[in-house]
């Protein structure tokens, strides 16, 4: 949100290196948050193959916070890369898994993403 995109990249490197094979978790954030910064330099394909590895990684584990911030995350990668449909579809996944949760906050967030 500051646009300190150099830090936040180092710390996602420095995560990736703390984070145990079984924190499933960190390997969700790290991979989804670096995969935003890629995004923001316009480098989509490395950005979105981070993207959707979190969010596999996210569908493997019943931790549906995890699973629908990841898939949140894939949708703002995929409307940086101007794949405004598949953002959409992305962030409207997003959302049913914030509603099964019952994190309405996060699913009304999500929602307003996309409105003009």
């Amino acid at each position: 949100m500051q646009g300190r995109y150099d830090e936040t990249e180092e710390l996602t490197r420095e995560c990736e290196l703390a984070c145990r094979p079984n924190d499933v978790h960190s390997h969700i954030i790290w991979r989804s948050t670096r995969a935003k910064v890629l995004g923001r330099r316009g480098e989509f394909e490395a950005a979105l193959e981070l993207a959707n590895d979190a969010v596999a990684i996210a569908s493997e584990g019943d931790f549906l916070p995890a699973h629908a911030g990841a898939t949140e995350d894939l949708a703002k990668v995929l409307y940086m890369a101007g794949r405004r449909h598949e953002a959409t579809a992305a962030l409207a996944e997003a959302i049913r898994l914030y509603e099964r949760k019952g994190n309405m906050l996060a699913a009304e967030r999500a929602r307003a993403f996309l409105q003009p």
